[in-house]
């Protein structure tokens, strides 16, 4: 029996919470500057279908690092991506993916079921994929099955068509990672724990990191100074990336997060690490645009008038409820062209009336141009 001081006890974790929740935003910054993979769950799962040559491909896009794959072997021997036990899901098969051959799960549609735009995907094996990486970005092959001869194909299609250098194995068991360690000695190694008391076993049985879920580091902060202890980094899993969940992932010091949509990690990241004000943040997510189809908010004047021949160059901005639309127009001929500022308001956004029909800037020798006006915003983004 040990007795612990309640004093070291106490201070043990204040050190702990200390280390990692960041007390700043600098510390919050330098927290996520030290993220060095950033891993595309399932390719960029968000926006293609899960595990499928478009998905590795957005992910690359992206600008993730890694790209995460769950890797299955079919009836025939051949290993290929899939995370569901059955085709049921994310296919327009049913039953066990292992019960068929390679051939029959080409035939396979992996990708109605996300959109009918993806009816063309297929069940991409493991070769493929790979080659599809290479050169690109890193290889987290999730391998689902614990057969020693699952195994064995994974090596020989990462021998054979990948890049052991840039390839990570997850590993579920430590059976599993010392099979893998002797098949593929030059590969990293994910440990994927089934549970929070593994953390010592796996990284003595040679796994360069570990997983951890947000969940398990809530109910007990001992476990990421376990994981560093032990030697291994530390990677947290994600889910869309967005700023209010990787700020709260970014404070337990990580050094990979992955999410399913890469884009979007890789945003926030970024954002986090070099500060941006949190009135921006806003902006920092996909947009969807949708064009109008009303006409154009502002039109050429009328013949005669200082926009006559062009409009371009818009900028907007709003104030005491009114849009302010600034733009660039012309007249006459290309040999005697001059720009000058025009102005348009309105209260909507998207329909604007010209101001007073005449330039609001120009050069008084009337002939050097008014280019690109641009408005300064706050740091705050108002």
């Amino acid at each position: 029996m040990y007795f612990i001081s309640p004093i070291r006890y106490c201070a043990a974790c204040w050190f702990i919470a200390a280390s990692a929740c960041p007390s700043s935003a600098e510390d919050l910054s330098s927290a996520a500057a030290r993220v060095t993979q950033v891993v595309a769950h399932r390719g960029a799962s968000s926006e293609r279908p899960e595990c499928t040559l478009s998905a590795i491909l957005a992910a690359i896009d992206a600008g993730a690092t890694a790209v995460e794959l769950d890797v299955r072997m079919s009836k025939d021997g051949v290993p290929f991506l899939l995370h569901d036990e059955t085709l049921d899901r994310t296919t327009d098969g049913t039953g066990p993916a292992n019960a068929l051959t390679m051939g029959e799960l080409r035939q396979l549609d992996a990708g109605s079921w996300f959109d009918a735009v993806y009816a063309h995907e297929r069940i991409p094996t493991l070769r493929q994929a790979l080659e599809e990486c290479q050169n690109q970005i890193d290889v987290l092959l999730d391998v689902q099955e614990q057969e020693v001869a699952c195994a064995q194909a994974v090596a020989a299609a990462v021998n054979i068509s990948g890049d052991a250098a840039r390839t990570i194995l997850g590993v579920r068991s430590v059976v599993q990672a010392r099979l893998f360690r002797q098949l593929l000695p030059r590969t990293r190694q994910l440990g994927l724990l089934p549970d929070p008391e593994s953390v010592e076993a796996f990284a003595m049985a040679g796994v360069e990191a570990i997983r951890l879920w947000p969940r398990w580091i809530t109910e007990d902060r001992f476990l990421i100074e376990r994981v560093r202890r032990a030697g291994a980094k530390l990677h947290i899993n994600g889910r869309a990336g967005t700023f209010d969940e990787i700020e709260a992932l970014v404070a337990f010091h990580p050094d990979s997060l992955s999410a399913d949509d890469p884009w979007q990690l890789v945003c926030t990241l970024e954002a986090l690490a070099t500060a941006i004000p949190r009135g921006l943040r806003p902006w920092l997510v996909r947009q969807a645009w949708e064009r109008d189809t009303d006409g154009p908010v502002v039109s050429l004047g009328k013949q005669g008038a200082f926009d006559d021949m062009h409009i371009f160059a818009p900028s907007v901005a709003r104030e005491d409820g009114r849009f302010r639309l600034w733009y660039c127009g012309s007249r006459g001929s290309v040999a005697k062209r001059v720009f000058k500022l025009g102005l348009a308001t309105g209260t909507d956004g998207r329909r604007f009336e010209k101001y007073g029909g005449n330039s609001v800037l120009a050069f008084a020798d009337d002939r050097r141009s008014v280019l690109t006006p641009t408005i300064l915003r706050n740091a705050d983004g108002t």
